[in-house]
């Protein structure tokens, strides 16, 4: 048996010292094979793929941890790009196996492959090759497998659907596939998809490498080497050791990276699972440990106990399921595992079977039902990665253990919710952490309530409330987060740059940055994103962004005395700045803003900073009111953004009610009034409801439509009085009364009702007026429908 496994698996240049044994990543079958071999051959070193930079910290994988967990490696270059790539391993990864199981019999075990900032700086040196958009890579993929148009043609003639199906056809579900027949299979299989591909120069060149160590390690050591590498670069590896000449040097040159590290981070089954988006290996992690843990046990794979668990999984959720229906659903999974040759029952004649007779009704292409949610959640299992007591971690991590503590704000599994007072000097110093670990994602702090500054409402308390608990991805966000920098500050202050960076020219994402710094106490570091900012509102020509970051800048200067804005002039300064371009952009608009409430929301951020501002910040009432007298008659204006002009002027005390009264003859247009009352009340809405002059003319124009014009003007005219509060609306309609002929006991009715009792919904009242346009049609008809006199 031995003499033929060497025989299968050595390579052609007269030496048997390497053996090259092919994987998939995060395959049980793969990872029973490389037990075998090890067992077998003895090696004295084992060689996979792998970061080869993580060489130094190797020792730290063989420490107890809990799986899954990842070798997490990151640069920043120069310029300040930041990217990261995750080396999953869950406990069958023959990556995994084969480390534990080396070190276990003493072999030398290492990793081989091209450091991730390496294979990073050759993308940037390297022409047409695709974009990356991601910052962060899973590199364990099965990308080079699943692309093969080989594997296409296989599945066909197989007749399974994809790849990870046909994969379990191959080496999973046979509990007798022996080491021998599983290598002869890999590389079938894996040589003819190398053959019909053509490898990008990354892969080449990450070939080149590995082959270089592979060669180092020959002239080493004297006994034999086993090397284990994704399937895809296995005959590319054996191909380069007979021609050693041509990878003595690598093709490209590259700068080194300016910054570069890896550590070991917790892991979870839901990052692992391919079904949610990482294309790690195996759809439903979960389903193969357990296949892994059974088979460690006994020959096959049983899958009663497993069945058991998706059962009481669906009863605690509410689904019946009875003891006939359990026996019905292990019948038919054995039924199709039988009709599909499978040794034992697999993962989708499970989901078949429980499918095929549990679902009653037809399901739709996509559609959900409570049983596939049990399963996937069941087949994806629940496990997060734990890692041991004297793991290396990045200085962030232990820096922000220090400080939590300090704050009693360390993390517990009990979650408890915190409020904080922003006037107290205390309350401000924890909020800054918080507010620094939210910027930097880390998991388990959330800002739950309290005032929101960017909000728009003033209050001189300045109140949050954030929820602290510590769950599993507490690790891992952390020492993700550590590639940004070593301390907290500058690791939030770098994640904000990056944001930035991604940000570009949208300007409401660069306040909101200015806002987030300012929270987190980190504006006198980031002097470059009110440059950048600075920059964008002077040459940007988008009116509504620029009013939102306006507004932002309210606030910010509102609570300065809270927030203790560090560089309060160069805010002063962009801050007017800011005003006076939302001015300029807001007499430049045209016709654009046709209907758009956002501009009339950006008006009244205007108007907002003169009136609490206008002293402190030197604005001018001749320069602001210019301005708006300007778009008030300027008949290119939009209706809405006239009538919000002559809103601010009107609480400016710039101009008289009665000018407001001439204006609105110019609107009665029954597609126009609605748009101009809108601007009008959103800007004066507390002096237009003291007017009853106002409210009469407006009542006149309203009874003079006909039943079209009135339908055509109720959606414009429902926005503009969603300004007013409902009990404002109450008033409106008695003092609307109160200009009437109206008998007294038509306004006692009104006055017994509550504001409350007087809402309602458009819904409602569109139903209502339909009702009635068909009544007065009816009488019409026949003659029936008369005025006042009408007896």
């Amino acid at each position: 048996m031995e003499d033929k496994i060497l025989k299968n698996i050595s390579n052609d240049f007269n030496t048997s010292q390497v053996f090259f044994l092919p994987v998939r990543h995060h395959s049980p079958a793969a990872a029973r094979a490389v037990n075998e071999l090890i067992d077998r051959l003895q090696p004295a070193a084992i060689l996979i793929e792998g970061p080869s930079d993580f060489n130094q910290h190797i020792n730290e994988l063989f420490l107890p941890h809990r799986l899954p967990l990842a070798v997490y490696c990151y640069f920043r270059d120069a310029g300040g790009e930041r990217r990261g790539a995750f080396y999953p391993f869950i406990t069958y990864s023959p990556e995994w196996q084969a480390l534990q199981k080396g070190h276990s019999i003493g072999a030398e075990v290492m990793f081989i492959d091209l450091p991730w900032s390496y294979i990073c700086h050759l993308e940037a040196a390297l022409p047409n090759l695709p974009e990356r958009p991601v910052l962060e890579e899973q590199r364990y993929a099965d990308v080079h497998l699943r692309r093969s148009s080989y594997i296409t043609r296989l599945c066909k003639e197989v007749g399974v659907d994809d790849f990870d199906g046909l994969w379990d056809e191959l080496f999973e579900i046979d509990p007798e596939l022996s080491c021998d027949e599983y290598v002869l299979r890999a590389r079938t299989f894996c040589d003819h998809c190398r053959q019909v591909d053509i490898p990008d120069p990354i892969d080449i060149e990450r070939e080149r490498f590995m082959a270089r160590q592979i060669l180092e390690c020959m002239d080493k050591y004297t006994g034999s080497i086993l090397v284990i590498t994704g399937g895809y670069h296995t005959s590319a590896l054996e191909a380069l050791i007979t021609q050693k000449s041509i990878i003595d040097e690598p093709n490209i040159e590259v700068d080194l990276p300016a910054d570069y590290g890896s550590a070991i981070t917790p892991f979870s089954n839901e990052r692992l699972d391919s079904l949610t988006g990482y294309k790690s290996g195996m759809p439903g992690p979960g389903f193969y440990e357990f296949v892994w843990e059974d088979r460690s046990i006994n020959k096959s794979f049983d899958y009663s106990p497993l069945l058991v668990r998706l059962v009481n999984s669906l009863r605690e959720k509410g689904v019946l399921f009875s003891t006939a229906d359990l026996i019905a659903a292990s019948s038919t999974c054995r039924a199709l595992a039988d009709l599909r040759g499978h040794r034992d029952v697999w993962r989708r004649d499970i989901i078949d079977g429980l499918r095929g007779s549990l679902i009653k009704d037809d399901l739709a292409r996509g559609g959900t039902h409570p049983l596939l949610d049990v399963i996937s959640e069941i087949f994806r299992g629940n496990g997060v990665g734990r890692l041991a007591q004297g793991t290396t971690v990045p200085q962030l991590m232990r820096e922000i253990e220090t400080i939590l503590e300090e704050l009693s704000l360390t993390p517990t599994e009990k979650q408890r919710v915190i409020e904080l007072n922003l006037n107290r000097q205390d309350d401000r110093k924890r909020s800054r952490v918080l507010h620094c670990l939210r910027i930097l994602g880390i998991s388990g702090f959330s800002l739950t309530g309290g005032i929101d500054i960017s909000s728009g409402t003033y209050h001189a308390d300045v109140q949050e409330e954030w929820s602290i608990k510590w769950i599993p991805e507490f690790a891992s966000s952390v020492i993700e987060a550590a590639s940004l920098g070593p301390c907290l500050i500058d690791a939030a202050s770098a994640a904000l740059v990056e944001s930035a960076d991604k940000a570009g020219r949208d300007i409401e994402k660069a306040s909101q940055l200015l806002v987030d710094a300012t929270l987190a106490g980190l504006g006198g570091k980031l002097g470059k994103l009110t440059q950048r900012l600075e920059a964008m509102i002077r040459f940007g020509y988008d009116f509504p962004a620029t009013t939102m970051v306006l507004d932002n800048l309210l606030y910010l200067y509102s609570y300065n005395t809270v927030l203790e804005l560090e560089n309060r002039e160069s805010m002063t300064d962009l801050f007017i700045e800011t005003y006076r371009r939302c001015l300029y952009l807001l007499e430049n608009l045209g016709v654009s803003a046709q209907g758009d409430k956002r501009y009339v929301d950006g008006i009244r951020g205007i108007a907002a900073v003169y009136e609490r501002c206008a002293g402190s910040l030197g604005l001018t009432l001749e320069e602001t009111g210019g301005v708006f007298k300007r778009v008030k008659e300027d008949r290119e204006q939009s209706p809405m953004l006239r009538g919000a002009a002559a809103g601010t002027l009107l609480s400016l005390k710039l101009i008289e009610n009665s000018s407001i009264l001439s204006d609105l003859r110019l609107f009665y247009d029954p597609g126009l009034m609605g748009d101009y009352l809108t601007g009008l009340f959103a800007l004066a809405r507390e002096t237009i409801q003291r007017d009853k002059n106002f409210l009469t003319e407006i009542d006149r124009w309203l009874i003079e439509l006909n039943d079209d014009e009135f339908l055509e003007a109720v959606p414009s005219l429902r926005l503009a009085f969603t300004y007013f509060t409902p009990r404002e609306k109450y008033y409106l309609s008695m003092q609307l009364l109160d200009t009437q002929d109206t008998n007294n006991s038509c306004k006692r009715a009104i006055a017994d009702k509550s504001p409350e009792d007087l809402i309602v919904n458009a819904e409602q009242a569109l139903l209502s007026l339909r009702f009635e346009n068909k009544l007065y049609e009816t009488l019409s008809k026949y003659g029936l429908k008369g005025g006042t006199d009408a007896g």
